[in-house]
């Protein structure tokens, strides 16, 4: 990194404390603590006890329709179709679109996936939030296909694709679904590192909230499991993303993805306008 652009990231983040300390008080508990999540009992759904160990786990994949639905809906409000989007994307050179956000209502696909029984049932009991006070937000963004050899700003436009903790709320969870085929390396993936969402045992040589290589995670918790996640169009997985994880570049395929976040209403200050209850009113 060069000085300049290390300036501007302490400055930003001096300014951005001092308007919302809250906020960077949050992030100093997480840093110093790690997140309050709910630990399984004997009668807690498999689902629980795998995300809870491992830091994600799958829940079953979304329907065909409803993967047509939310692709539908995605490129409508663009008003084109795919290809046109993808073509249009390519010739923009975009790393990752700014994304769609739901509105939260009965007639927004996104929101009567983020409602569905299985996701708010782990989100809830996960984080120990009764449903009633639980809150979403859901987007889908596209990764369209880049050349390696011709990516001008490797981290995106958020240092997405490199490794990275997500520090958002006192207690908060994500989901996500592919909307296509995310079948092998180059196609887009998420990865992440499973093992990695420790607490309080994670290594103070990794807990700075800043990006690291797979390397020094690797070198540091050499328990945890660097794992992409690969599947059809519906793969649905749950992610802790307080551990480790990261986008990558579409080099071979394009990614389209509908990403969901689920917390209390704290957890939304900074994402207010994007924000729904989960148990509509």
């Amino acid at each position: 990194m060069d000085t300049k652009r290390l300036i501007t990231n302490v400055v930003n983040r001096i300014v951005g404390s001092v308007k919302n300390p809250s906020y960077a008080l949050m992030r100093l508990k997480i840093f110093l603590l790690g997140m309050k999540v709910k630990k399984p009992e004997g009668n807690s759904t498999v689902y629980h006890k795998r995300l809870f160990m491992s830091g994600f786990c799958f829940l079953p994949d979304v329907s065909f329709i409803e993967v047509c639905e939310l692709k539908t809906f995605f490129f409508g409000a663009h008003g084109v179709n795919e290809s046109e989007y993808m073509l249009s994307a390519k010739k923009a050179r975009l790393i990752r679109s700014e994304g769609l956000y739901s509105s939260g209502g009965e007639d927004c696909p996104m929101a009567k996936v983020a409602r569905s029984k299985a996701v708010i049932e782990l989100a809830s009991d996960f984080l120990g939030i009764p449903q009633s006070n639980l809150y979403f937000s859901a987007n889908i963004d596209v990764s369209p296909v880049v050349n390696s050899n011709e990516i001008r700003n490797p981290d995106g436009a958020d240092a997405a694709f490199r490794f990275h903790r997500d520090a958002d709320s006192y207690n908060f969870i994500k989901a996500f679904i592919y909307l296509n085929d995310v079948s092998s390396d180059g196609a887009g993936q998420h990865e992440l590192f499973e093992g990695s969402a420790l607490g309080l045992k994670m290594p103070w040589a990794l807990r700075l909230f800043k990006r690291y290589t797979l390397e020094q995670i690797e070198k540091h918790i050499p328990t945890s499991i660097h794992t992409p996640i690969f599947g059809k169009a519906g793969t649905f997985f749950v992610e802790n993303t307080t551990g480790f994880h990261r986008g990558s570049h579409a080099v071979k395929s394009p990614r389209i993805m509908l990403s969901l976040s689920f917390g209390s209403k704290d957890y939304f200050n900074r994402y207010s306008h994007h924000v729904h209850k989960v148990i509509a009113s």
